[in-house]
């Protein structure tokens, strides 16, 4: 719903600047370049997006803190394969979550970060500050 809406905004702010063809083009790679920016700030800086937020998800490293500017543009790059409706939609990365062992889609594989639940984040998160308390 956001990326849709980051859509709609800049086609409004560029209707009728232009008739042109390249200008359309122009304002699609915009269109792009700005969703693609949602998704690797709001994770690498948030750990989540809206849609996340609403899931109650997080976006995590192995280590359970927040993910790298790098592991955040993989994710988002695999993410245009994985859910490209010309190939099968969301199929792809159904898939992948579903055969792989910790349940991660491809981008999370190669970006080597995991999506957990923010209760589940929480006890992690507390388990580790137990385990160094007594060590």
């Amino acid at each position: 719903m956001v990326c849709f809406g980051i859509m709609v905004v800049v086609a409004a702010f560029f209707q009728g600047r232009s008739d042109n063809a390249v200008a359309e083009n122009l304002v699609l790679d915009f269109d792009i370049l700005l969703v693609a920016l949602y998704f690797i700030v709001m994770e690498a800086k948030l750990g989540w997006t809206i849609g996340k937020l609403v899931a109650r998800t997080r976006v995590v490293d192995e280590s359970g803190g927040l993910p790298s500017i790098k592991a955040a543009v993989l994710r988002t790059l695999l993410r245009v394969i994985e859910v490209n409706p010309l190939l099968l939609g969301g199929i792809p990365a159904g898939l992948a979550v579903n055969y792989s062992q910790a349940r991660q889609r491809l981008g999370d594989m190669a970006a080597g970060t995991y999506v957990l639940l923010k209760k589940d984040l929480a006890k992690l998160h507390s388990e580790r500050e137990t385990v160094s308390v007594f060590a």
